[in-house]
């Protein structure tokens, strides 16, 4: 799993993350009537202090389904989604 986050740079100094993940399945997680957390991920987001005003936040998760065995060209594929989006130019007019 990978995860990426873009924040608007106000916030730099008045933002903290952090994310569990966690694969445990005696771990107690109801209301479900099974026990267990497999593949639980969770992002936790604290601002303090901060100014009034309009703020952009986007989170992308990226679950690759073929990323074993771990390669670092998988890893840039996922990031070029957002770094270097798929252009298209179409053409249209008489034949």
């Amino acid at each position: 799993m990978m995860r990426r986050g873009y924040y608007h740079p106000d916030l730099e100094d008045v933002l903290e993350t952090s994310i569990e993940y966690l694969d445990d399945i005696r771990s107690p997680d109801p209301p479900e009537e099974f026990p267990g957390r497999v593949g639980y991920a969770c992002l936790s987001l604290s601002l303090t202090g901060v100014k009034a005003g309009t703020y952009t936040f986007l989170q992308q998760w990226y679950h690759p389904h073929h990323f074993y065995p771990f390669r670092v060209e998988a890893v840039d594929r996922y990031m070029n989604l957002m770094n270097h989006p798929l252009e298209v130019r179409t053409k249209h007019g008489p034949p």
